[in-house]
């Protein structure tokens, strides 16, 4: 079950970071809010500044988040700002090698274009091929 008032609104923006994390593996959600607050600014700044894409680098604080919040309970963090840079690192990380190989098959279409095509002639070249010769065969 989701908490939501463990403490007035006012006082979450005076815990530290590993209060709020305690609380938000309490189910308290806006101690979450908090702390997705506090960083999803500066670490949207971050990956955009990596992956130049705005709308990516908001997915990625987002995804980061998101698996912090679904991990929460296994967590042990000893430094929450350290290791959510960590993991937005890993994200980005993945991001570029995700990057990396769409561009490397990219530049391979054209190549399968060109291979589909010859393909494509050599089946329609061979087509008329075996019409022929079963036409001269049956004059014969």
């Amino acid at each position: 079950m989701l908490k939501t008032n463990c403490l007035p609104a006012n006082r979450y923006t005076d815990l530290t970071d590993i209060e709020l994390f305690n609380l938000t593996k309490q189910n308290d959600t806006r101690a979450f809010e908090t702390l997705y607050y506090r960083y999803s600014y500066i670490l949207k700044e971050i990956a955009r500044k990596k992956i130049n894409q705005e709308d990516r680098a908001e997915d990625l604080v987002h995804d980061v988040f998101l698996s912090l919040y679904n991990r929460r309970d296994s967590l042990e963090i000893a430094n929450f700002q350290a290791y959510i840079h960590k993991a937005l690192r890993y994200s980005i990380n993945n991001e570029l090698r995700a990057l990396i190989v769409r561009r490397k098959h990219a530049g391979q279409l054209p190549f399968l274009k060109a291979i589909c095509k010859t393909d494509l002639a050599s089946n329609l070249e061979a087509k008329q091929l075996n019409t022929k010769i079963h036409r001269v065969l049956t004059k014969l």
